[in-house]
This record gives structure tokens, C-alpha cells and sequence, in this order.
């Protein structure tokens, strides 16, 4: 999950993330490695974490610092309320990019603010649904399994 300021700083054109929160980690690997770039963690990934392995992967890399630990919170709403508090953005500003896999970014989810920035791409309207969260606070679909699904709608109120 990637929030964005509506008004973002930039250098060549390129959009700075405002906030990084990490939602999960791939369940074929246990490193870590690249954790400090986020802000906030879900405790899930901090359970999850094989430090040596996160570690190793840090050194060899030169990276000692892309081994950190960010804020970790207890479900995927905090998280992106989270963010988008401390980004200084009302809800429905906030412009949200949710890249699920990160080795393979040919498809994303993103908020419905950030649609008409996609047209150069193949969107798929059809498979436009809110964000909905568990009882916990979760996403739906990572409790149900659902891998591919999308979200889209504006965010909910808080």
C-alpha cells in the first residue's frame, strides 16, 4: 500500500510515496530484506520475519538499513488510516496504490481518485468493488484466500 500526497513533491517527474505500509509478506519467502523503506507493518509480517535470513540479504546488499523495523499495527485499516493521518490528507484525497506482488506489478489496485491517471492502461472497470475490511480490521480477501481480487472505490469514512 502506497499513499500518495495530492500534491506531491517531485524531481524528473517522478511522485514521491508519502507513506509505505507492508500488508504481507510472499509465503515463499521469509526475508525481510527492503522492510525499512516501509513506514508501517502489519504485525502478521512481523511474526512472519526470519531476521537472519532479512539480515544476510541486508548485508550482502550493503543495506544494513533496509533490514529496520517500522511501526507495526494490528490490522490492514490502521495501517492505510494510518498513513493517510500522518501523510496530512482528508480520506477522500488520498490517493492510494495497493501493489499486491510486488516481484510482478503488472497489476495493481488503486483508488478510484487515481483512475483517470491509469487510462494509458488496460483498467478493468468491471472488477470495481470498495475496500472492505473483516471484523478485525482486515482485508476480506486475505482472509478468504482471494488472490486476485480488486478494489477500487473511494475510501471508506473513517
Amino acid at each position: 500500500m502506497v499513499i500518495q500526497n495530492t500534491d506531491p513533491q517531485r524531481i524528473n517527474g517522478s511522485t514521491f510515496a508519502s507513506r509505505i505500509g507492508i500488508m504481507s509478506l510472499s509465503p515463499l519467502s521469509n526475508s525481510a530484506h527492503g522492510i525499512g523503506r516501509a513506514d508501517f507493518i502489519h504485525k502478521r509480517v512481523l511474526d512472519r520475519i526470519d531476521y537472519f535470513e532479512t539480515y544476510i540479504n541486508s548485508i550482502t546488499t550493503l543495506h544494513p538499513s533496509s533490514a529496520r523495523i517500522p511501526m507495526a499495527l494490528l490490522s490492514d485499516e490502521q495501517i492505510i488510516k494510518t498513513g493517510i493521518y500522518t501523510s496530512n490528507r482528508l480520506y477522500d484525497m488520498a490517493t492510494i496504490l495497493h501493489i499486491r506482488n510486488t516481484t510482478s506489478i503488472s497489476t495493481v489496485e488503486v483508488s478510484m481518485n487515481l483512475l483517470d491517471k491509469c487510462s494509458s492502461f488496460d483498467v478493468d472497470t468491471q472488477k470495481l468493488r470498495k475496500l472492505e475490511f473483516d471484523l478485525n480490521g482486515n482485508f476480506k480477501y486475505l482472509e478468504q484466500g482471494e488472490i486476485d481480487s480488486y478494489w477500487g472505490d473511494s475510501l471508506y469514512s473513517p
